[in-house]
């Protein structure tokens, strides 16, 4: 599941159009856990947007959204995923810089 996460946050940064053609994935060792983020310098969301991107069926942009094969099912399933990992969905973007996504897992215990 956390392949599917990935690949869409990825897949959505491409589509955002990064004008240096980058998007970085960051992995970073928290004190009990990781964070994880996705970096991109492209369009970004306007702020009033942001807290809707993750609601089914929900784009910022319907027809380029749709002309680059989305269908605003990507982010909601993501968010999706992460509560049943115990976490959730954080989205930072300034509109025309780019936007960050991240989030934490908590390190497994093993519990033999």
């Amino acid at each position: 599941m956390l392949e599917v996460v990935l690949r869409n946050l990825i897949e959505n940064a491409e589509k955002a159009e990064p004008k240096d053609n980058r998007i970085q994935v960051v992995g970073k060792k928290q004190k009990d856990g990781y964070k994880i983020e996705v970096i991109d310098h492209g369009r970004g969301i306007p702020k009033e947007q942001i807290a809707r991107v993750t609601e089914d069926f929900y784009m910022v942009d319907k027809s380029r959204s749709r002309n680059n094969g989305g269908s605003g099912i990507g982010l909601s399933l993501v968010k999706r995923i992460l509560l049943l990992h115990h976490t959730e969905l954080k989205i930072d973007s300034i509109e025309g810089e780019g936007t960050t996504v991240s989030f934490e897992l908590k390190e497994g215990r093993n519990e033999n």
